[in-house]
């Protein structure tokens, strides 16, 4: 229980208490708002966070610490969110990881750091995602691995910079501005220079190449010859560049009239990509195929003015159905399906001027339903089923966001969590279950913010931890293990958001 004394005047000192009449939190009110600098103490009154206060909101930096009185995370705040750097720290004293934010949102390039201070891990963040490019080092500084992130996922996976088992450079190497811009790659094979080494301006555009085999300058690099051959009549027959006696780039052929064009384009190595026909404009039209670099085949449809209509096919590169479906003007439109590499069917979904709407559903590889619902205008819409690891989840959206009563079933048809949503935010009390079908945890939401007492427990029944909170801010706490609430634990990780992990 917390007991306030002072009267609450203009500008005041006040002082909460801890039911031992240990001070839980003191610093100034005006007009009723803490502001200025305030301090909050654990229950042996060691100090748990200090900072300031601006109109009842947190500002500028923030320094948590835990029970042993160690800073454990620094925060700036602006009118309550999140602006500028959160640093966390370990037991030492020692950087963790720093992230920046703009408005409670991760953005910018967020850094993890080895022990010794020196960087591990650059992970650029845009609107709360993962979103460009980022780099793994060693610790003495050396980029080993390159990432690439788009809105959140994970899309390459690079190692550079490598040695192999008897210490001679191999793969890619590559140099980095300090703007993370790739400014020079090499290829090294047995420590080396096999390959090309190729030079980047400060925007990661291709400035210059040069060739190497095993160490030594090759001449200049061969460049593609362009080649017309004429009908008797004179009319042009066919165009396009050799390289190597190759053809490379896009291959034409007419007529003897000169008309019907007839395309093919290839890579560098002379190796076929697509083939089809083009009208007067130069644009693509009727049956087109595209192929893997092997040579089979990778796609077929049909062109009208440079622009996909009618039925497309899709191949994996062992022969099997892909996926297949229509455009209209160049955009999905209908039933699409995609299948497994074994040929069983994977997902199906209605496309409408290339938005997803309509029905949609996804297959494992066993006939087992992953999800089912519907869509409108490309975002999820009303009831919908998924399958998580053991977990079967129904719920409903509205425009793309959970909307109200969300359950979580493991396979044995066992309540393992249940909760409301409104326009994707929570409401009301949510429970998470253990098997045995006791109460995990549970707590309610507010307008979408923590609010009340939220209690997680043990299989047995017994409380772990028990906080209340007002409005997302945590105010009162039993047990000496539980964190600053700005900190990242098993609690905040199963708490912020929808209870994924079980």
């Amino acid at each position: 229980m917390l007991f306030f004394h002072p009267a609450e005047a203009q500008d005041s000192l006040v002082k909460y208490h801890f039911s031992n009449g240990v001070i839980s939190s003191q610093g100034m009110l005006r007009l009723g708002k803490p502001e200025g600098y305030w301090r909050n103490f654990y229950e042996d009154g060691t100090l748990r966070s200090e900072g300031k206060m601006h109109a009842g909101k947190t500002d500028s930096t923030w320094n948590f610490y835990n029970t042993k009185g160690t800073l454990i995370t620094t925060i700036n705040f602006k009118k309550g969110l999140k602006n500028g750097h959160r640093e966390t720290y370990n037991e030492k004293g020692e950087i963790i990881i720093r992230e920046s934010f703009v408005n409670d949102q991760k953005e910018g390039v967020s850094t993890q750091f080895y022990p010794d201070g020196s960087p591990r891990i650059n992970t650029p963040f845009h609107h709360d995602k993962e979103d460009g490019r980022g780099f793994e080092f060693d610790q003495k500084g050396k980029i080993i691995v390159v990432f690439d992130y788009s809105k959140g996922l994970l899309t390459a996976r690079k190692p550079v910079n490598r040695f192999d088992l008897s210490g001679k450079q191999t793969g890619i190497w590559i140099e980095v501005d300090t703007s993370g811009v790739v400014r020079k790659e090499i290829n090294y094979q047995d420590g080396q220079v096999h390959g090309y080494i190729k030079w980047f301006n400060q925007l990661g555009q291709l400035l210059k190449v040069e060739h190497y085999i095993m160490g030594k300058l090759q001449g200049e690099p061969a460049k593609a010859i362009p080649m017309q051959v004429f009908y008797k009549n004179k009319q042009l027959k066919t165009k396009g560049s050799f390289l190597n006696g190759k053809p490379v780039g896009m291959q034409l052929r007419f007529d003897s009239l000169g008309g019907n064009a007839k395309a093919a384009y290839y890579d560098q190595q002379g190796k076929l990509l697509s083939e089809g026909k083009l009208d007067s404009a130069e644009q693509r039209t009727g049956y087109w195929k595209e192929f893997y670099p092997e040579g089979n085949l990778k796609a077929e449809g049909s062109y009208l003015k440079g622009q996909k209509v009618a039925q497309w096919k899709y191949y994996h590169d062992n022969g099997q159905l892909e996926q297949y479906g229509m455009f209209v003007n160049g955009k999905p439109d209908g039933i699409w399906k995609w299948f497994y590499e074994d040929g069983q069917l994977f997902r199906e979904t209605n496309y409408l001027k290339g938005k997803e709407d309509g029905f949609s559903f996804e297959l494992d590889k066993y006939g087992d339903t992953l999800s089912r619902g519907e869509f409108l205008d490309d975002e999820r819409e009303g009831p919908w089923l998924f399958k998580q690891g053991y977990l079967l989840v129904h719920g409903a959206f509205i425009a793309g966001k959970p909307h109200g009563l969300w359950v979580y079933k493991d396979t044995t048809g066992n309540l393992r969590f249940e909760g409301n949503f409104l326009a994707g935010e929570g409401q009301g009390t949510h429970r998470a279950y253990f098997e045995n079908a006791k109460i995990r945890w549970t707590g309610a939401y507010l307008n979408g913010k923590r609010n009340g007492t939220w209690i997680l427990y043990k299989p047995d029944g017994s409380i772990v931890i028990e906080v209340e909170y007002r409005e997302g801010l945590e105010i009162k706490y039993d047990g000496l293990k539980i964190r600053p609430e700005f900190e990242p634990d098993e609690w905040e990780s199963m708490m912020q958001h929808n209870p994924y992990i079980f």
